[in-house]
Parts: C-alpha cells; sequence; structure tokens
C-alpha cells in the first residue's frame, strides 16, 4: 500500500453542508421534547413545532444562562408557562418532557449569519 504524504480535499471543503432551516418570525406551539444542563450551568432546550405548514416538526432550540438575570428571567418564564415548579433549587428534567407551550420568534443576526430565537414563552393556548 502507497501512503501519501497529504490528502487532497475538496474545494469547497470549508463549506458547512448541512442545510440550515430558518424558522420564520412569529408565534408557534411546540412540545418540549428534551431539557438538559451543559458544563458552566447553560440549560438547553429542545423543542418540536407542533403547528400546521412548513414548519411542521421543525426544531426550536433555547438556551439560558442561570448565571444572569436576562437568562434566568426566561428559564423561569418558560417553567412557569409549562407549569413545573422546581423542588427548592433542583429540578427533574423529566418533569419538563412532553409539555406544551406557545412561543414567539424573533431573528438575530449574529457573525454573518441569521438565527431563530425564542425570546416569548407562555401557556399553550390551544
Amino acid at each position: 500500500m502507497n501512503e501519501l504524504d497529504f490528502i487532497e480535499l475538496p474545494a469547497d471543503w470549508t463549506e458547512d453542508d448541512r442545510e440550515v432551516y430558518l424558522v420564520p418570525e412569529g408565534n408557534y406551539q411546540v412540545l418540549v421534547e428534551r431539557i438538559s444542563q451543559v458544563p458552566g450551568g447553560r440549560v438547553v432546550v429542545e423543542m418540536k413545532i407542533l403547528d400546521d405548514g412548513s414548519c411542521a416538526s421543525k426544531k426550536l432550540f433555547a438556551s439560558y444562562t442561570l448565571g444572569t438575570p436576562a437568562g434566568k428571567r426566561l428559564f423561569k418564564e418558560i417553567l412557569a408557562a409549562i407549569g413545573v415548579q422546581p423542588e427548592g433549587t433542583v429540578l427533574t428534567p423529566s418533569l419538563c418532557k412532553n409539555k406544551l407551550l406557545d412561543v414567539t420568534v424573533k431573528h438575530n443576526a449574529r457573525d454573518g449569519k441569521m438565527y431563530a430565537n425564542v425570546v416569548e414563552h407562555r401557556a399553550c393556548t390551544a
């Protein structure tokens, strides 16, 4: 077998191959599918859009830095919207799974890319 000193990569190697879907701004009904805490204390919530149309079954991800006033306020807002109360300073993530809520999505440009941010959480109305 003849080994090369290098591997030639295609010209588009540095381009991101995954197709990114940007959820349009608006109000959506979502299902909380997963909630977890990552190193550093940030909480990540994965939601699936339940509305009909082009966004049906698309995912929304929201992260909350609990060490900041804004992150703490927004995370308390999502817990209130789904009717989950932590026990003291401990939250059991499984209590949040499969809960319905309404969210508002707004776009935010950062680093030359457009992102869909969940900016408001409300108790499900439907």
